[in-house]
């Protein structure tokens, strides 16, 4: 018992020797690892910002993007403004295609062998692709729509810019004021001389009904709940107007050189055209007043095969300070309304020269691109019918 005793004291010498002479205690546990840093999920209440949109892309360097436009001096901006910066800036490589061709959509969506990723296309042709299932839906928690203006945006759409049809005279035709409205564009007696018009409804109808005494704003209202009754009356005063018609136009280019030789007094144009011969000071005067301005958005083919670029393309091209480039190359106004405060006024065609300037914008009518979808190849139909008769 007493031998018992006398060896647990030894034992504890024997630990307390042991640490003495340097053997190491045992090591205390790690620190577990930090928490993974928390990934934001965007919403549509709370939609992908820029910063996060770009971090996107990072990961899709070396990819493709085919985008389809219309040409010319509009293509040749967007490449500018937007396509080279944005090849440069993700390392993805952009194919540009042109023009814009709704039949090709349809035929290549109809073989499944689409090949567009990315197509510019005018107000109402979103709403005659859509609703047939040639689109692809846009994700509006990767594209932000919040601060696009609500005609702007469709679920297969959302606007790149706002461009619009204006009354355009030459200045010299009328040395004491020219006309101010469709009105005096009307009044041949007053303001005498040949006119230009183009050759489509699209314009046309809402410019006879702003003739006839229509509130800018009520135009599509009417044409909604009075359809027939209203365009009866549109075309009534159409009538009126159509012994002076001396040119119905077909192209963008024809109005700016009938009113550069002066072979007309007024016509309707694109307000970008007419920019480009006031620069060359050719004198011809802009009337807002009861202009037609139309969107040109950005649609994703179904089936298209970088679905995933395209979205962030779309999202990032849509962001009011990349929207904004565009207005230094073109008088253009961006659908964004956030994006007027990021253009630099040195620019060319400053805010208040845009379409989509406020003061602009409150007297144009808005082109309804439901109704145009829905409505067009009948309209055009009768219009044809009309322009023989």
């Amino acid at each position: 018992m007493k031998k018992k005793i006398l060896l647990i004291p030894l034992a504890l010498l024997l630990a307390i020797s042991l640490v003495a002479i340097g053997c190491p205690a045992p090591a205390p546990p790690p620190p577990p690892p930090p928490a993974p840093p928390t990934v934001r999920v965007p919403t549509l209440a709370e939609p992908m910002t820029l910063e996060e949109i770009e971090a996107a892309l990072e990961p899709l360097r070396g990819r493709e993007l085919v985008v389809v436009s219309w040409g010319g001096a509009w293509q040749r901006t967007q490449t500018k403004a937007q396509l080279d910066p944005f090849a440069e800036k993700f390392g993805i490589k952009v194919i540009q295609e042109s023009p814009t061709d709704l039949a090709k959509i349809m035929a290549m969506v109809d073989a499944g062998n689409t090949t567009w990723d990315v197509v510019d296309v005018e107000t109402r042709q979103p709403e005659m692709l859509g609703p047939r299932g040639y689109l692809e839906e846009l994700d509006y928690t990767i594209i932000d729509p919040r601060t696009t203006v609500p005609e702007a945006v469709t679920p297969w759409a959302i606007g790149t810019i706002f461009w619009s049809t204006v009354l355009v005279y030459h200045e010299e035709a009328f040395p004491e004021g020219g006309p101010q409205s469709f009105v005096d564009f009307w009044d041949v007696e007053k303001f005498p001389g040949p006119r230009s018009l183009r050759q489509n409804p699209y314009g046309n109808i809402m410019f006879a009904l702003v003739a006839d005494g229509v509130p800018v704003d009520q135009i599509y209202p009417l044409l909604w709940t009075k359809k027939e009754e209203t365009l009866d009356r549109a075309f009534r005063k159409l009538d009126e107007i159509k012994p002076h018609i001396t040119v119905w136009w077909t192209s963008g280019s024809q109005p700016v050189e009938l009113l550069a030789r002066k072979e007309v007094v007024m016509a309707t144009a694109y307000n970008g055209r007419i920019y480009e011969l006031q620069q060359e000071g050719i004198p011809l005067k802009i009337v807002w007043n009861g202009a037609h301005a139309s969107i040109d958005s950005w649609v994703i083919p179904k089936g298209a095969p970088n679905k995933d670029v395209a979205m962030l393309f779309i999202a990032w091209a849509t962001q009011p300070e990349i929207q904004a480039s565009i207005t230094e190359f073109i008088p253009y106004g961006p659908p964004n309304t956030l994006a007027n405060a990021y253009i630099d006024p040195t620019w060319g065609p400053v805010v208040s020269g845009l379409p989509s300037a406020p003061e602009n914008l409150a007297v144009q009518v808005i082109a309804d691109g439901v109704w145009w979808g829905e409505n067009i190849e009948q309209l055009l139909e009768r219009w044809t019918e009309w322009v023989l008769e």
